[in-house]
């Protein structure tokens, strides 16, 4: 994630894509995540899903409910714009934001493997 970030081209390709969800706390960004719309596959990522990337919360402020606020706001702008499906890829380093997504209906389709570590896609069928 550091190498994507650190990328200013991929990351103003990123934001250009993406509706971006923020969470603020006195003008600080303590909280963020990105929906991409359907239409921009990726070697993960089906065209005809959207998809979450980089939901994260400051750690002083984990907790609080804001990576559930972030990831619903995600969920609801999806099906107001007639989005089918929602995916995200997460990994065994993320047991809060798996919980997250799995107790949101998100449901695992594959298991990858990733610089020695194992990664789930999940996909979430808005329609349902």
């Amino acid at each position: 994630m550091n190498a994507f970030l650190e990328s200013d081209e991929k990351l103003v390709n990123l934001i250009k894509l993406s509706t971006v969800f923020v969470c603020e706390k006195e003008a600080v960004i303590i909280g963020m995540i990105y929906l991409v719309p359907s239409g921009n596959p990726t070697e993960l990522f089906h065209e005809q899903w959207s998809y979450i990337r980089f939901l994260g919360v400051h750690t002083e402020f984990r907790g609080h409910g804001i990576g559930k606020k972030l990831t619903d706001l995600c969920i609801q702008f999806a099906k107001d714009t007639n989005e089918t499906y929602m995916a995200l890829h997460t990994s065994e380093f993320m047991d809060a934001a798996r919980t997250i997504y799995e107790k949101r209906g998100f449901e695992k389709i594959k298991a990858i493997e990733y610089l020695g570590k194992r990664y789930w896609i999940y996909l979430y069928n808005i329609e349902a």
